[in-house]
C-alpha cells in the first residue's frame, strides 16, 4: 500500500514532552498578557503553570533534581520533537522510578528541556500528576513553557489554545502509553539504570522503535489530512453550495441503533459524489467527500462526521478516510481500552460498523447504482415535485428504510386494531422518527417530515391497501402541509372513479381532506389526540 506520509514542520521550535508525544506548533506570548476569553479552566490551568514554575525555580531543579536515570544531558530527541533533550525529575518521580513503581504517585513532576542543534533552549515542558485533576489521563497535568517561564500557546482553526491543563494533543499521544502511566521516556517499572542489553533485546528495541516511529508518522498524517479537509469544507461553504444527499432533507432521523450519529443529522455531498449518484454508480469515486452533520432531537449540532475516498489510503475498506470534529474543528477523540483515541484516519469503530455495507461501499444513508428519484432531482433543483413523483419518493423510502421492522407502531395501537371506514376491518399504523417523537412528547402538530403509515385489511388480515400521509414543507398551508396517498399492497398508487372521472389518490385527495378536516384541531389526525398521550 502506497504510504502518504508527509512531515511535519513545526514552528517555530519543535516541542518535545516526555521523549515521543505530541507535535504542536507553538508560539510564546511574550507579552506577559493573556488572550482574551480565558475559560475558567484555562484559568485554573494558568494558576497552577504559575506555582509549577515559582516551585522548580526555588528549587533550583537543575542543581538539586536529578536526571531521568540512564538519560544523560543533551540525548537525542525524536521528530516531531527536539534535536537534543534534558530531562530532570523531582525526588517523587525519582523514588518511583528506582523502586520499579507501576504508576508516578501524586505531587511526581517530569521536566523536560527541549534544546536545538546548537543546544540553545527553544522550550521547557512539564508534566505534574495532581490528585484529581483528570482522572481519565492518569491525573497528569501538562504545561508547555518559554525559556522564560511564561505558558506558551498555539494558533489552530482561527483561536488560540494555551498550552496548559488538559491538552487535547498531549493526551492523544501520550495515550499511546496508557499502560506506563503515559510516559514515552522510559517503563516506570523497569530497571533505573541501563544495563548491557543482548543482542536480540537490541533488536526487539529496534523493532518497537521503528514502530512507534511509524505510528507517530501516521497519527501525524491523520491529523494532516484532518485539517485540510476541515480546511476545505470552510473555504468551500458547503452548507450554501454542497447539495443534500438525494431523498434525504435537513434533520432526517437519524439511525440511533448504533448511536454513532444523532437523532438527526444532515448530510451534504461535494459535487464528485453527488455526480455519481445521478449517474447510479455503484461506488463513489475518490475524491468524494460527505459530511454528515449530528444534531439532537432539538436540533443542537453536536458533531460533524465526515468521510472522504483517498486514492491508496485504506483499500482494506474501500480507501474511505474517516473523522469526526468538533464544532470548533478540532478532531473529536474517544477512550477505548484504556486510551484516548483521536477519531481520525482508519477509526476502527468507523470501519467495522461500515464493513456491514461493504457491498454498498461501506455507504449507509442510501443503496448506491439505483436511479435517484425525479421529485429529489426537482427539489433540489428548487422545483416543486409532482404528486406522483412524490408518491414514488415516499414508496422508495418506506421500502429502504423497511418501515415494518425499522419503524414504530403508533403508541397504543397495537397491530390489526379495529378500523372503520373508509378503512379497513383492521389496521395496523406505523410512523417513522419525526412522527413518534412527536406523539411521545405530547406536540400540538407533527414537524415537517413525520410520515404515517395506516396499513388496512380484511376481517381475515388481508392486505387490501396502505394508506400514507406526509407532511412536507410549504406543501400547502391551507391542510398543515399534508400530503395523503393510497398505495394498492404492491407499491401502485390506486385510483378512483368519480363523476366519470378517474381521480389518482395521491396529493390533497378530496375526499381525505374532508373527512380529516374535522380534525383540524388535531393536525388532521384521528388515531389519537396528540395532546393527549402518556408515556
Amino acid at each position: 500500500m502506497k504510504k502518504i506520509y508527509s512531515p511535519i514542520i513545526l514552528f517555530p521550535l519543535v516541542i518535545s514532552i516526555l521523549s515521543a508525544g505530541c507535535g504542536l506548533m507553538e508560539r510564546e506570548t511574550g507579552t506577559g498578557e493573556e488572550p482574551s476569553k480565558i475559560t475558567r479552566e484555562e484559568r485554573k490551568a494558568d494558576k497552577i503553570a504559575d506555582k509549577l514554575w515559582e516551585k522548580i525555580q526555588k528549587e533550583s531543579y537543575r542543581q538539586n533534581w536529578k536526571m531521568w536515570p540512564g538519560k544523560e544531558a543533551f540525548y537525542p530527541g525524536k521528530e516531531p520533537h527536539g534535536t537534543l533533550l534534558i530531562t530532570y525529575v523531582n525526588n517523587v518521580a525519582y523514588d518511583a522510578i528506582l523502586n520499579k513503581k507501576e504508576r508516578m504517585p501524586p505531587e511526581a513532576i517530569i521536566i523536560k528541556e527541549n534544546y536545538t542543534q546548537n543546544k540553545d533552549l527553544a522550550s521547557i515542558t512539564a508534566i505534574q500528576k495532581i490528585e484529581g485533576f483528570n482522572p481519565d489521563a492518569n491525573d497528569w497535568y501538562w504545561v508547555q513553557f518559554g525559556p522564560g517561564g511564561k505558558v506558551m500557546t498555539i494558533e489552530e482553526y482561527g483561536q488560540t489554545t494555551r498550552l496548559a491543563g488538559k491538552i487535547d494533543e498531549c493526551i492523544n499521544c501520550h495515550s499511546e502509553q496508557s499502560g506506563n502511566d503515559y510516559l514515552f521516556t522510559g517503563s516506570s517499572g523497569g530497571t533505573m539504570f541501563e544495563t548491557k542489553k543482548t543482542k536480540a533485546e537490541e533488536t526487539e528495541e529496534d523493532e518497537e522503535d521503528k514502530e512507534a516511529e511509524e505510528a507517530h508518522e501516521e497519527a501525524a498524517n491523520e491529523k494532516e489530512i484532518a485539517e485540510g479537509i476541515w480546511s476545505k469544507i470552510q473555504i468551500e461553504n458547503y452548507r450554501e453550495n454542497w447539495k443534500m444527499w438525494p431523498g434525504k432533507e435537513a434533520f432526517s432521523p437519524g439511525k440511533e441503533s448504533h448511536g454513532a450519529h444523532g437523532a438527526l443529522s444532515t448530510t451534504y455531498l461535494n459535487d464528485t459524489a453527488y455526480d455519481a449518484l445521478e449517474n447510479k454508480e455503484k461506488q463513489l469515486p475518490h475524491g468524494s467527500i460527505l459530511v454528515k452533520e449530528d444534531y439532537t432531537p432539538a436540533k443542537k449540532l453536536t458533531a460533524i462526521t465526515v468521510m472522504k475516498k483517498i486514492e491508496e489510503y485504506n483499500p482494506e475498506a474501500n480507501d474511505w478516510y474517516w473523522v469526526q470534529y468538533r464544532m470548533d474543528g478540532k478532531v473529536a477523540t474517544k477512550k477505548k481500552n484504556g486510551k484516548i483515541m483521536a477519531l481520525a484516519g482508519k477509526v476502527s469503530d468507523c470501519s467495522e460498523c461500515h464493513a456491514r455495507r461493504n457491498n454498498n461501499d461501506y455507504i449507509f444513508t442510501s443503496t448506491l447504482g439505483e436511479e435517484i428519484p425525479e421529485a429529489d432531482i426537482k427539489e433540489i433543483k428548487g422545483e416543486m415535485p409532482t404528486d406522483e413523483e412524490i408518491a414514488d419518493k415516499i414508496w422508495d423510502t418506506m421500502e429502504s428504510e423497511d418501515y415494518q421492522k425499522g419503524w414504530k407502531m403508533w403508541p397504543k395501537k397495537e397491530a390489526f386494531y379495529k378500523g372503520r371506514e373508509p378503512h379497513g376491518a383492521l389496521l395496523t399504523t406505523y410512523v417513522n422518527g419525526p412522527a413518534y417523537k412527536a406523539i411521545v412528547n405530547k406536540e400540538k402538530q407533527m414537524p415537517d417530515g413525520a410520515i404515517i403509515i395506516k396499513e388496512n385489511y380484511t376481517p381475515n388480515k388481508e392486505l387490501t391497501s396502505i394508506m400514507v400521509m406526509n407532511k412536507r414543507e410549504n406543501y400547502g398551508s391551507e391542510v398543515n402541509d399534508w400530503y395523503w396517498v393510497q398505495y394498492e399492497p404492491d407499491g401502485e398508487v390506486m385510483t378512483m372513479e368519480k363523476e366519470d372521472e378517474t381521480i389518482t389518490l395521491a396529493g390533497k385527495v378530496e375526499d381525505c381532506i374532508d373527512c380529516h378536516g374535522k380534525k383540524i384541531n388535531n393536525d388532521y389526525l384521528y388515531t389519537s389526540s396528540l395532546r393527549e398521550f402518556q408515556r
